[in-house]
C-alpha cells in the first residue's frame, strides 16, 4: 500500500462497504444510490447481485437482531 492512499477506500472498495451495509439493514436497492459517483454505484451493483446470489451461503446471510446487538452493530427499528 503507498502512503498516498492511506486511509482512503477505492470507489470498488467503498461500493463494496456499502453494499454490505446495505445487506445487514436489509435494503436490497438502496433510493439513496442514485447519488454515489458511477464507480462506487457500479461497485455497490456488483457487491449487492453477489450478496444476493450467495445468500445461502452462511457468510452472507443477514444477521439476527441478537447477533448484531450483541456485536455492537446497529440495526434500525422497523
Amino acid at each position: 500500500m503507498s502512503s498516498r492512499r492511506l486511509g482512503y477506500l477505492t470507489q470498488q472498495e467503498f461500493g463494496y462497504a456499502l453494499a454490505r451495509y446495505c445487506w445487514v439493514r436489509g435494503e436490497r436497492r438502496p433510493s439513496w444510490a442514485a447519488y454515489l459517483g458511477p464507480g462506487a454505484r457500479a461497485a455497490l451493483t456488483r457487491a449487492l447481485s453477489h450478496l444476493a446470489h450467495d445468500a445461502d451461503d452462511q457468510e452472507f446471510r443477514k444477521p439476527s437482531p441478537e447477533i448484531a446487538l450483541n456485536n455492537g452493530w446497529f440495526l434500525p427499528f422497523k
